[in-house]
């Protein structure tokens, strides 16, 4: 893709607006752009900025279509919250009941102030999925519903606290004492704690578990006793698969010789998230590697997948004017940066 170039007009126009903006994320944008406008690569600008090569992609992308005011756009709609929604908010926040639930409601909190992703995740604990799947359901349930909903998981979670006879007690006592294997341990310290009357969140906090993992290890329990417990020692750790993106040997020898007489660069990038799915790299490690988003990987996948290698890299002829370029042309979403 031929390089954009920013005429000085632009670049005045776009210090000007630097200067001037005073919203936190506009600025950041702007940032970019100035970066790409004074002869920064995607690379460098990711470095610096921590965001993903396709995602500074998708802000250059908007420039060019719509200038300044449409990068100050890119804010409007999900982030525009009133007075009375933030009030609305912290009310509810505050008047939570319980613990658990005005943890949620912290999260959505922090997002109508404007907090990051990352800085909702860093303050409340949950990973950044759980936060961007409480904000969809703010978004599209409202606020009263979701607090509805709260509630009820929260008595639901109340009413499910773990009760144990002395009888079992006793029996995860002793399997403890004569148990070897470290992760068969932890496993009863867990279940054992549940027993002497300690709460699922309590549990996973002293032993590392996850919550889903101490209902999980109370199932198998009171399922099979700790019989089941012992014989998960028995289960030997499978190798990575990717299950989802299976690549058959012809595949993967047509992909290495692809990439060795590919002919751009974008076209190089692709074929080297295919090349290191089909020898068994985790999206992450993939995502690290390139520099692009688990989104935009999927997609190239799929693509594959779907179009075979012509749709990578078509031939000299093809219809390659006319497809979807989808590392240029994703969705902007930010990732990694790269290594």
């Amino acid at each position: 893709m031929k390089r954009y170039e920013f005429t000085d007009k632009q670049i005045a126009e776009l210090e000007s607006a630097h200067q001037a903006v005073q919203d936190p994320q506009q600025a950041f944008r702007l940032g970019i752009l100035y970066l790409r406008a004074h002869g920064g690569t995607y690379g460098d600008i990711c470095e610096q900025t921590g965001i993903s090569i396709s995602a500074a992609e998708g802000i250059v992308r908007r420039y060019r279509a719509g200038g300044i005011e449409a990068v100050l756009a890119m804010r409007a709609g999900k982030r525009q919250f009133t007075p009375e929604q933030v009030s609305e908010v912290k009310s509810a926040y505050d008047a939570a009941a319980d613990k658990w639930t005005r943890r949620h409601l912290e999260a959505v909190y922090l997002y109508v102030q404007g907090k990051t992703y990352a800085e909702i995740s860093d303050s409340t604990g949950f990973g950044q999925t759980t936060v961007i799947r409480l904000l969809q359901e703010y978004r599209e349930n409202g606020l009263e519903a979701m607090v509805e909903r709260l509630a009820k998981a929260s008595r639901r979670k109340t009413d499910d606290q773990p009760v144990f006879t002395p009888e079992q007690a006793a029996e995860l006592d002793n399997a403890r004492k004569t148990a070897t294997n470290p992760k068969t341990i932890r496993r009863l310290e867990a279940l054992l704690q549940l027993a002497e009357g300690r709460t699922f969140e309590d549990a996973a906090a002293t032993t590392g578990y996850s919550t889903s993992n101490i209902y999980w290890l109370k199932r198998e329990y009171l399922k099979s006793g700790t019989a089941s417990i012992f014989r998960m020692e028995r289960r030997k750790k499978q190798p990575f698969i990717a299950h989802r993106h299976k690549f058959t040997p012809e595949q993967k020898a047509e992909i290495e010789a692809a990439r060795k007489t590919a002919a751009d660069k974008q076209t190089a990038v692709r074929l080297k998230m295919l090349w290191l799915r089909a020898n068994g790299k985790s999206m992450p490690e993939i995502s690290t590697a390139t520099g692009y988003s688990i989104n935009t990987i999927v997609c190239v996948i799929r693509q594959y997948q779907e179009g075979g290698l012509d749709a990578i890299a078509p031939k000299t002829g093809s219809n390659a004017g006319q497809r979807k370029y989808i590392l240029r042309g994703g969705s902007g979403s930010a990732g990694p940066a790269p290594a």
